[in-house]
């Protein structure tokens, strides 16, 4: 039974993972207890921004048992799967990403993508303040 619901988290997860139609199920997040993303915060990222990603790994762990790590965006990932999330200030990474970003986010407001890149697939996260990456996360990690 309790494989079964953490089966079901997961795939619900994934499920929301498709926001710009890619294949939610070929988004590694963790397999057979292993972490497959990492996540990916900016060098100048706030603390509402290193809290977000926190969360995110919270919950993947409570989950999972898989613990996936944060580094900065000047620090290389090895991972399949990268969690990038910030704003264009803090995150450099996510605004080179990101051809388009939503003008009328707002304060609170965040964009949520997923891009497949050659050798990994990025998911990001990007809002112009902290307390809008806080949202963004919660968006992704809620079910």
């Amino acid at each position: 039974m309790k494989r079964t619901f953490h089966f079901f988290v997961l795939t619900a997860m994934l499920t929301i993972l498709d926001l710009n139609r890619a294949v939610a199920a070929n988004v590694p997040i963790v397999k057979s207890g292993q972490p497959m993303a990492t996540l990916q915060i900016g060098a100048l990222a706030s603390s509402q921004e290193q809290f977000a990603a926190e969360e995110i790994q919270t919950f993947i762990h409570r989950f999972t048992n898989a613990k996936l790590d944060i580094r900065t965006n000047r620090e290389r990932t090895l991972t399949p799967t990268v969690i990038a999330l910030g704003t264009p200030e803090s995150n450099p990474t996510v605004c080179q990403l990101l051809t388009e970003i939503d003008g009328n986010l707002g304060d609170e407001g965040y964009q949520i993508q997923t891009i497949e890149l050659e050798t990994e697939t990025v998911i990001v996260i990007i809002a112009n303040t902290g307390r809008g990456v806080l949202y963004g996360a919660y968006a992704l990690i809620e079910v």
